[in-house]
């Protein structure tokens, strides 16, 4: 997460991806404000991206194929 947030903020974050895959979680916050907002998941085999700069990166692709 870009910074730190309440624990029913986290709780519902938590909840969000668990019920996006299906299962249940553990997990080790890190804060790291360098992806502006939002937050990144990693596991073994998959990554949400819901950070901002990852939406900056991905926003700029879309507009600057080349």
């Amino acid at each position: 997460m870009a910074f730190r947030h309440d624990q029913d903020t986290l709780e519902n974050v938590v909840n969000n991806i668990e019920s996006t895959i299906g299962r249940k979680i553990s997990y080790n916050l890190i804060v790291d404000s360098s992806i502006i907002g939002g937050f990144i998941a990693k596991s073994e085999n998959q990554i949400i991206d819901a950070s901002i700069s990852g939406n900056l990166v991905r926003f700029k692709k879309l507009n600057n194929p080349l």
